[in-house]
């Protein structure tokens, strides 16, 4: 059994840090902006070879000018002040860690404990991607299974990740249905749903075939001001 958590090395999220739920909305649209731009550009390129622009198709050319000045925040998201990332994922480290601490007093029969610290988590997971692929066949011969914490905040809000939408990731069921019962069996309360946005650590074990399971300590129903 993996136990994982990963260190974040990033610079903070000043609009989110400074302007908290309005520096997160101008965040989100100037993503959605930069998305959809270049395919409504394309689509008025298409359109504009058969027929002058005006109507209903100049409508989101407008949207996008009124909407230009929150790309600033984008531009500008990062601030001067390094991170030292107890959310996330400094929290899921430490999680891991005294896990390991408590399974090395009564040590479990046949099962091996390894704990796990990626690197590298946000520019698109390479840390645990690259362990994934340097020790797959090892892993499959071990029969291991890793179980990876990310962003955990409140213990009120502990969540099993059924699965993850941006990678298009589903985990086992028969594990998540273990999980289940662990935290049953320990009268722990918790939630199960699928991650909306971003990805974990678990993503990229799932996606070389390997068993995972990511469990999350965050509300990921909306954003958190004291993320990154």
């Amino acid at each position: 059994i993996l136990l994982a958590g990963h260190i974040d090395s990033v610079y903070e999220f000043q609009w989110w840090y400074y302007f908290k739920s309005f520096g997160i909305f101008l965040n989100t649209i100037a993503g959605f902006g930069i998305v959809l731009l270049p395919v409504y550009l394309g689509i008025l390129w298409i359109y504009t070879y058969f027929s002058p622009p005006e109507g209903a198709i100049m409508w989101p050319y407008y949207i996008f000018i009124a909407i230009s000045p929150a790309l600033l925040s984008m531009f500008f998201k990062h601030g001067e002040d390094p991170v030292d990332g107890a959310l996330d994922n400094l929290s899921g480290v430490a999680l891991s860690l005294a896990l390991g601490q408590e399974f090395s007093k009564e040590k479990l029969q046949n099962t091996r404990i390894k704990i796990i610290s990626f690197g590298s988590e946000e520019p698109a997971l390479r840390g645990s991607f690259a362990y994934a692929k340097a020790h797959k066949e090892e892993l499959i011969k071990e029969n291991a299974i890793l179980i990876n914490f990310d962003t955990i905040k409140d213990l009120s809000q502990l969540t099993i990740v059924n699965q993850e939408i941006n990678t298009f990731v589903k985990y086992p069921e028969h594990l998540v249905q273990k999980m289940e019962t662990a935290f049953q069996q320990s009268s722990v309360e918790y939630k199960k749903r699928a991650l909306p946005i971003g990805a974990t650590d678990g993503s990229a074990f799932a996606i070389n075939g390997l068993p995972a399971l990511s469990i999350i300590g965050m509300d990921s129903t909306k954003y958190d001001p004291c993320y990154h």
